[in-house]
């Protein structure tokens, strides 16, 4: 053992030949040794040389050891130190003493030297893994806090990816977007194609957290409108809008299930600001409900398998409609549906068109608030599983 490398002993024993006996066994084992002759000194001497373990006699003048040990282990300076008790004191209670004060082992007098080593050498290292666990949970906890900060950035970016400005259009939206840990699987938003048009559309990824969130981005930058990809050039002033299954075409050959290694699904609509007639293409995703002012309701289920599965199944279908002034739409994911009771049932799409179909003359606000009482009261407080998000619109013909 080099020098760099030896540990400390300190030996606190009153007895001259006993003192020095502990000293020649662990001198020769190549520790470092030094020695106190009784409680108080000890203590201090603990105190000021902080030594990697304590060898410390139970009776002594002046203070005996369990007090002293009492003392140390009360410090926070000397707490994770070592105390191996000694003394001539077999009797259970004093066994249960030196426990009790925080000692880490009991060595009775006459002690034999190889008992010893081996004693000393089990809890030098016991501590070594001690302070090895207690810097590697330091190191987590530091990493954890840059994590956290990390996600919670990654929160807010992802909040602004998320309708901000809404269009300037006589259509009323509302919505709800709630994680299930820091960031979200779920994105969705409302914007403008041209004049006449507007597109609106909610995607589910699988999965949850970062990677999840990751794909999120993706998909929202795919749609952006600078991105060039919802529109193709038909010379070099005109455009054409891409219909609903073109877009779901052209994100499926982007969003491969083997590149990503997961799979989303979209339901994405244009609408026809002026006329009111709309396209969609619904990709694997909850089938949203058109509700009437009269209480009618119709699912809108055309379209194909989920993004990252299209050479597996047929084209997509796209459906098609034209919106009447006061219809109201509501899209979701399925963290609402398949929302789960602690017995596990769900509360469904069903309890969501019912009360679309019940407020069909109610502000939208409050519609959300409806929805958002009736999911709580369902669950009961039970913590989500999934990330939730609907999406509320009302339409107004534009003149």
């Amino acid at each position: 053992m080099n020098q760099q490398q030896r540990e400390t002993v300190l030996v606190i024993e009153d007895d001259l030949v006993n003192r020095e006996l502990l000293k020649m066994i662990l001198k020769k084992a190549g520790y470092l040794v030094i020695t106190a002759e009784n409680g108080c000194s000890g203590v201090e001497k603990v105190q000021t040389e902080l030594p990697d373990l304590v060898l410390l006699d139970i009776v002594m003048p002046e203070m005996d050891g369990i007090t002293a040990c009492r003392i140390l282990k009360n410090d926070p300076l000397t707490l994770d130190i070592p105390i191996l008790m000694i003394s001539s004191l077999t009797s259970v209670k004093d066994k249960v003493d030196c426990f009790d004060v925080g000692a880490a082992d009991y060595l009775p007098k006459p002690f034999q030297p190889q008992e010893v080593l081996v004693r000393v050498r089990t809890h030098l290292k016991l501590r070594k893994l001690y302070r090895t666990v207690v810097e590697n949970n330091r190191l987590l906890e530091e990493k954890q806090k840059v994590l956290d900060q990390d996600l919670s950035a990654a929160a807010k970016v992802q909040q602004h990816l998320l309708p901000q400005t809404l269009p300037l259009t006589a259509m009323e939206f509302s919505w709800y977007f709630q994680p299930c840990q820091q960031v979200s699987g779920d994105i969705f938003n409302v914007f403008r194609l041209d004049a006449d048009h507007m597109a609106l559309y909610m995607v589910d990824v699988s999965g949850h957290g970062v990677s999840a969130a990751l794909i999120t981005a993706l998909v929202s930058e795919f749609f952006s409108t600078h991105g060039g990809r919802l529109k193709e050039e038909q010379g070099k002033s005109s455009c054409r809008i891409r219909r609903p299954v073109e877009v779901v075409a052209l994100l499926d050959k982007e969003f491969p299930l083997e590149r990503f290694g997961c799979y989303f699904t979209i339901f994405y609509l244009i609408v026809d600001v002026h006329s009111g007639e709309y396209t969609y293409c619904s990709a694997g995703h909850p089938s949203p409900f058109l509700v009437s002012s009269d209480g009618d309701s119709l699912a809108l289920k055309e379209g194909g398998v989920p993004i990252g599965m299209g050479t597996l199944a047929p084209p997509p279908d796209e459906g098609s409609g034209c919106f009447q002034a006061g219809q109201r739409l509501l899209l979701y994911t399925d963290g609402v549906s398949e929302y789960e009771t602690r017995e596990g049932l769900m509360y469904g799409s069903q309890r969501l068109q019912e009360i679309l179909r019940g407020m069909v003359t109610s502000p939208l606000a409050e519609v959300k608030a409806a929805l958002l009482q009736d999911i709580r009261e369902f669950g009961e407080g039970m913590e989500a599983k999934d990330d939730m998000s609907f999406l509320l619109m009302e339409f107004h013909r534009e003149e």
